[in-house]
């Protein structure tokens, strides 16, 4: 589960303990224990282009990591010289745990000599991974010091460190922007930089628990037992509840929250290239696709516009059978992913194609004429007749129609199109929930519908050439024939009107946004079609509240709060303001056009 937006806009917990901000309850799914059923992580922002910048960043890591690169197996630990023992030989071990897995260099930045400096160029050189033990505070580590301000001015790029944090309320996300925040956010959405992850404290933590997470982490690491972010994050946590009572564990779940994307996978070694084998095609309907991976545990997606076909895990010889519980059904591009831990991901766009032979005899038929159409089906490798396939013909001056391929794999039709145009040719095997081809079938011979045209619009809005769901908005069209029908389709519309004479307005209330398809008929004439935007439209909200017994005078101080009409009014308002001492208000944000109920009180 992965949280968008800061405490306005979706709240946290209140910790049982000491009321610390607390997003780790959400992972509490089952029983009434403290260990977490799912992975929750926050990606907060003061505007969209926070939101944004991290966003580019997972993508980037996941799907763009930086081939050859060296600092993939370089990791910086940072410590103080406090505590018993020392925070620095804490910090130790684990950098000699770190060195014993695919790690060449462990930068040693510790008190009483570890400087700011050293902390920005250990960074911006490239690390994959940091770790701090010390004090802190919502905007700053103590001990070597680095702040917010450090942070923002960092240029590391997209070579962004994940880091597993020590310290009190680095993770105090109630203010603007906390410690752990501003390394998320850091640089823009073009230029991102600071960090992938981070798991930080909402309030002042105890000091040797968050040590024990810490070093529970790190030893999952390196035994290869664990490489999400989640998964790293929360067993080392759970190492906690394991080990301490439960008023000690029991805060350190708490105060403690992920920020950043639970489910992304860290790297520690430059990519490897893998060593993949599949097929340049994908046959429409199938249900498996076969893929060599070359690397045992290699996640493996298809997907298309449609959306996501199939996601599967290799075997322990990089083998997989995807299986396609959502089978490709249009013939065109699709993408399949490959991506493993450390290694390169490969993105390869494939062809979906239509598993039979189809041909038309005759490619194209005349307008107004009544033709015998052969539609013959083959297999491919055998060139036999394909039988029992449903194939369909319709178009705007064809009702559909339909025959079963015979024992030759042919469908035999008697056709009389109405207009020009480019009829539906599909085939549908017994019992599929798709069709298995799609092709087109030219009507030729007709007239030209000359100076066609079409135009929208929403004037009570001032909306001009588009449409708006929910009001009414008109389509006219035009032809230099006269007597054409208009039909309009999508977006909650279906209808067919006639013309009087050379032009036509047809008042029209789409249901939702989208594209409306605009289009021209007249027997004998070409098709025309048009496409016309469904568009949402926005407006703002200000007005006046006056005492309606005081002739008119300004109220300030009144509540103004309103939802969509219909409905409820004991919800969460769409908005809520206050009335100023001059009796205004107004909506610092665009609202839907739409209708509205407004309260007071």
């Amino acid at each position: 589960m992965i949280l968008v937006g800061d405490q306005a806009q979706i709240p946290c917990y209140s910790g049982t303990f000491e009321g610390a901000d607390d997003d780790t309850r959400y992972a509490n799914q089952e029983g009434d224990d403290l260990y977490p059923d799912l992975f929750v992580s926050r990606v907060s922002g003061a505007n969209p282009s926070d939101i944004q910048t991290q966003i580019n960043k997972f993508i980037h890591y996941e799907r763009n990591p930086e081939a050859g690169a060296e600092w993939y197996h370089v990791g910086t630990g940072l410590a103080s010289s406090e505590g018993n023992p020392p925070d620095y030989e804490r910090s130790e071990w684990l950098r000699q745990d770190l060195l014993g897995y695919t790690f060449t260099e462990v930068h040693e930045i510790y008190q009483p000599n570890g400087t700011t400096a050293q902390i920005s160029a250990a960074v911006n050189e490239g690390t994959s991974l940091v770790t701090y033990i010390g004090h802190g505070s919502g905007t700053s580590w103590s001990n070597p010091y680095f702040t917010t301000g450090n942070v923002h001015a960092l240029t590391n790029g997209w070579r962004t460190p994940w880091i597993l944090d020590v310290s009190c309320s680095n993770g105090d996300f109630s203010q603007s922007e906390c410690y752990a925040e501003a390394w998320l956010r850091a640089g823009d959405p073009a230029q991102p930089h600071g960090a992938i992850a981070m798991y930080s404290a909402s309030t002042s933590t105890p000091w040797v628990p968050p040590c024990v997470m810490q070093a529970e982490a790190v030893d999952l690491l390196v035994a290869d037992a664990a490489n999400v972010i989640g998964s790293l994050y929360y067993h080392g946590m759970m190492k906690v509840l394991d080990e301490y009572p439960a008023s000690q564990s029991a805060q350190l779940v708490e105060q403690y929250n992920i920020f950043g994307d639970c489910s992304l996978m860290v790297r520690t070694n430059t990519p490897v290239v893998p060593a993949t084998s599949y097929d340049g095609v994908v046959s429409l309907g199938s249900t498996v696709f076969p893929v060599e991976t070359g690397v045992a545990g290699a996640k493996v997606a298809l997907y298309s516009s449609a959306g996501l076909h199939g996601v599967g895990v290799a075997d322990a010889a990089g083998h997989l059978d995807l299986m396609l519980d959502n089978p490709v059904t249009v013939p065109g591009p699709v993408t399949l992913t490959i991506t493993g831990y450390n290694l390169l991901t490969e993105v390869a766009t494939l062809q979906a194609i239509v598993p039979v032979v189809v041909d038309i005899q005759p490619a194209s038929i005349p307008v107004g004429e009544n033709t015998k159409v052969t539609v013959t089906l083959a297999d491919p490798p055998s060139a036999r007749g394909t039988v029992g396939v449903t194939v369909t013909i319709d178009g705007f001056g064809v009702d559909a129609m339909s025959a079963v391929t015979d024992e030759n794999g042919e469908a035999v039709f008697n056709v009389t199109p109405e207009y020009g145009e480019i009829l539906s040719v599909t085939g549908r095997e017994p019992d599929a929930a798709y069709d298995m081809f799609t092709e087109g079938l030219p009507v030729t011979g007709a007239q030209e519908l000359t100076g066609a045209v079409v135009s929208a619009e929403v004037a009570s809005i001032g909306l001009v050439d588009a449409l708006t769901p929910h009001i009414e908005g008109s389509v006219t069209a035009g032809s230099d024939v006269a007597d054409f029908q208009l039909v309009l389709s999508g977006c909650g519309l279906d209808s067919q009107s006639m013309a009087d004479g050379y032009s036509i307005v047809r008042p029209v209330t789409p249901t939702s946004t989208g594209i409306v398809t605009a289009t021209l008929l007249k027997s004998g004439y070409e098709v025309v079609s048009s496409h016309i935007d469904v568009v949402p439209a926005y407006g703002t909200l200000a007005g006046t509240v006056t005492d309606a017994d005081d002739e008119g005078t300004p109220v300030a101080g009144v509540r103004v709060y309103g939802f969509a009409t219909g409905d409820d009014p004991s919800g969460t308002p769409l908005f809520d303001l206050t009335t100023d001492a001059a009796g205004r208000y107004a909506l610092d944000e665009d609202l839907p056009v739409g209708d509205y109920d407004l309260y007071t009180s």
